[in-house]
């Protein structure tokens, strides 16, 4: 055939990966079940070769191979663990309500590829779980639904053990944890069914991510302690450091800690080795926290971009301290304003670029700037205008695709479309000057970008700057000097570039891991590239020494 692709599936045919080769695939992080392996061979225009669909959707000229079964056997967990079931998992399900007619599965719960949805009244699955340690257990699900009147019901070898109403988030996939008024009691060393059964009167009932049950009394206690100081309130986009100092920690025990620092939805900035090594001069206006933690190993969901809510295993988080970062208004007269690609308020598009693992419809929003913007993909933001003037406009942008095209809109009114250079880079970010300048008063303005043009992958962009002088670049403006220091890719493998630095200046770059060890220290060439590809995974800072200023900025290996 023209064409080939290795497929792996469930038991029920259902497709879940599509792999370069057999041996590409890990089915360690499976989980306990069985899945099947195939070759298929097809000609142009097939249709239904995704994840997630199943092989009785294909439809086209094609031809599958023989099956080759996979068994993946769960096993029993050391003594001490947590007991981690992914509602995915499951080897049985059913029910009474068929929920076919809205695209669910008929009777019973929908597999997914880290949950279950199209949970109604009635519906249950069963699993297996081993048990390395016998004891009492504590239940925490991984919930999430916007329906009222929703319960979970927990049967461990059919006794109905716990009951609990499911609390309405307003969201099908916002997943928060719950933990059961019940516990389990007596639980022995071994293999036993579990079931759970939605048992409230909504029809349309919760999604699942996970339950875990924990050993109760069988884990190291941890305290996170007290930590001591402020609050804080900074000025921040003036370019002075903005770094707190005299906060303290008393009381903390457990084998391990950390510092953490969150936005004012609990969702994790940082990890950084102190709080005094934070500078919130370059994080824009809003309020953060700071925290300490305290924990045994094991623990999961400890990463920048997670939220507290999803933290797992043996753990205890100190009080926080508030860290509020008021704007800079700028003097009048020539007036500069930087306005972040990464702090947009809304966006939406008309093209879902999910299959290419963006966000769907949409922009997508990454540490320093947005990416995935396609055709008539438009992002907003709320810009506080210091004073009346006449400001001209500039992007820092980048796009390897030839006919894109960026306009910008002003209280719904567009004030410029530009085209936009093929730069044959998505991230070497070039200044565009564009065509129109826009007469502004003082307040607040909402600011829409939209990829303009009929090209399908449009740009990536960096920053958007409103300058009341003829030009950034007319003007003499440093662009290096009023770019905050970024690294980009970010998250990255292989090599990092750090953009906003003077080229006029010999800088050294230092690299230190979350506990301080020192991974990196070298001169920078010209280009300003690290290569980060020896590095272990995980959060680290970058240190940028020159003979005007340090500057830390933190990025991620992957």
């Amino acid at each position: 055939g023209e064409n080939s692709q290795w497929v792996v599936t469930d038991d029920q045919g259902n497709i879940l990966g599509l792999p370069p080769t057999p041996e590409a695939v890990d089915f360690d992080g499976a989980g306990a079940g069985t899945c099947f392996i195939y070759h298929l061979s097809y000609e142009d225009g097939l249709t239904g070769l995704a994840a997630q669909s199943n092989l009785a959707d294909l439809n086209g000229n094609f031809d599958l191979s023989n099956s080759i079964k996979v068994v993946r056997n769960a096993v029993t967990p050391p003594p001490g663990d947590d007991i981690i079931i992914e509602a995915e998992d499951f080897i049985a399900t059913g029910g009474t309500f068929n929920d076919s007619f809205a695209g669910g599965p008929g009777l019973g719960v929908n597999q997914t590829a880290i949950g279950i949805n199209f949970v109604n009244s009635g519906d249950y699955a069963e699993y297996i779980i081993n048990v390395g340690t016998a004891g009492d257990y504590s239940i925490t699900y991984e919930i999430s639904t916007p329906s009222d009147n929703s319960q979970i019901q927990l049967i461990i070898d059919d006794i109905i053990v716990a009951t609990d109403d499911v609390p309405n988030n307003g969201d099908w996939e916002d997943y928060t944890a719950l933990v059961s008024s019940s516990t389990i009691t007596n639980l022995g060393v071994g293999t036993h069914s579990v079931r759970i059964l939605a048992t409230g009167s909504n029809p349309w009932q919760w999604n699942l991510d996970r339950i875990t049950l924990s050993l109760i009394g069988g884990n190291p206690s941890v305290d996170g302690g007290t930590i001591s100081g402020g609050p804080f309130t900074f000025k921040v986009g003036d370019g002075i450091p903005d770094n707190v100092s005299g906060v303290t920690l008393d009381g903390n025990t457990g084998s391990n800690s950390q510092w953490i620092v969150t936005d004012d939805q609990r969702n994790i900035l940082g990890l950084p080795p102190t709080p005094e090594a934070v500078d919130f001069d370059g994080a824009g206006e809003g309020t953060c926290f700071i925290y300490h933690i305290s924990y045994e190993d094991g623990l999961t969901g400890l990463e920048a971009n997670s939220n507290l809510s999803g933290l797992s295993g043996n753990f205890d988080l100190s009080n926080s301290i508030e860290v509020t970062r008021n704007a800079t208004t700028p003097s009048p007269g020539n007036v500069t304003l930087i306005i972040e690609a990464e702090d947009f308020v809304s966006t939406s598009g008309k093209f879902n670029d999910s299959f290419a693992g963006g966000p769907g419809l949409g922009v997508n929003r990454t540490a320093t700037n947005i990416n995935f913007v396609n055709t008539s993909d438009w992002a907003e933001y709320s810009v506080n205008i210091p004073s009346d003037g006449e400001y001209a406009i500039e992007y820092l942008i980048s796009t390897p695709s030839n006919g894109s095209q960026i306009q910008l809109l002003v209280d719904g009114t567009v004030v410029t479309t530009d085209n936009v250079p093929n730069n044959g880079e998505w991230y070497d970010y070039t200044s565009l000057i564009a065509n129109n300048k826009v007469v502004l008063s003082a307040g607040l303005h909402t600011i829409r970008i939209v990829g303009s043009s009929r090209t399908i992958w449009q740009w990536n962009l960096d920053k958007i700057i409103l300058s009341t002088e003829s030009s950034t670049r007319d003007s003499g403006l440093d662009i290096d000097s009023a770019v905050q220091l970024s690294v980009y890719p970010n998250p990255a493998s292989g090599n990092v570039f750090i953009q906003g630095l003077s080229k006029k200046l010999e800088q050294n770059a230092q690299i230190y891991d979350m506990k301080g060890a020192k991974y990196i220290d070298q001169t920078l060439a010209n280009d300003h590239m690290i290569n980060i590809e020896n590095l272990p995974q995980g959060v680290y800072f970058l240190k940028i020494i020159n003979s005007e200023e340090n500057k830390n900025i933190r990025f991620i290996k992957n």
